[in-house]
């Protein structure tokens, strides 16, 4: 599916991609794994949503943020009260940015003076492509590889960054080399 939306979109896919330098397959690529390329973008009200899990002490700062967020987007008129909608965690569009992202990364990439990340491909593709700039993408660069484990090791992923370290766990290829390379996670 991927492949084939990747060809329907070529001509608006090339554009984003120059004007970002994000490659397009990845945009596609995470279109596909966000939401089904659309079909799964959620049902609840984003402001509902929103109150409720800013009303649990939890994680009630964040919530609260997103909330403040969400209502500065209906007040700039990028949606209608009655077609915001999202996750269950108030993440929305066809990329599932939370409202503070979508403040932050959302592109009018048509230049019609809205940034519609629900059901306008040019603004949704192009809000991607801006957020993996601005996250640091690097068009044509690997950003990982597959391994297996050769062992039955368990290890606290987050403390690991070079090869080396991945390699005394037992992890390879899936052809069975060594990983290489100097890479670490910043």
């Amino acid at each position: 599916k991927g492949r084939e939306l990747l060809k329907k979109h070529a001509a608006l896919l090339d554009k984003v991609e120059k004007k970002y330098n994000v490659d397009k397959e990845a945009i596609v690529s995470l279109w596909g794994v966000e939401t089904l390329y659309g079909k799964i973008t959620g049902d609840y009200d984003v402001v509902s949503v929103l109150s409720t899990l800013a009303y649990d002490k939890r994680r009630r700062s964040f919530f609260e943020k997103e909330l403040f967020a969400a209502l500065k987007i209906l007040k700039e008129g990028h949606i209608t009260r009655d077609q915001f909608k999202g996750s269950w965690a108030g993440a929305m569009g066809q990329c599932q940015f939370m409202p503070s992202s979508f403040l932050s990364y959302a592109r009018d990439f048509d230049g019609d003076g809205k940034k519609d990340i629900w059901n306008n491909l040019p603004d949704l593709f192009g809000s991607m492509a801006y957020y993996l700039k601005k996250a640091g993408w690097q068009k044509g660069k690997e950003i990982g590889l597959l391994a297996r484990k050769t062992k039955n090791v368990r290890f606290n992923k987050s403390r690991l960054r070079y090869p080396s370290q991945y390699n005394k766990l037992g992890l390879r290829t899936l052809d069975g080399a060594k990983l290489k390379g100097k890479w670490r996670r910043k």
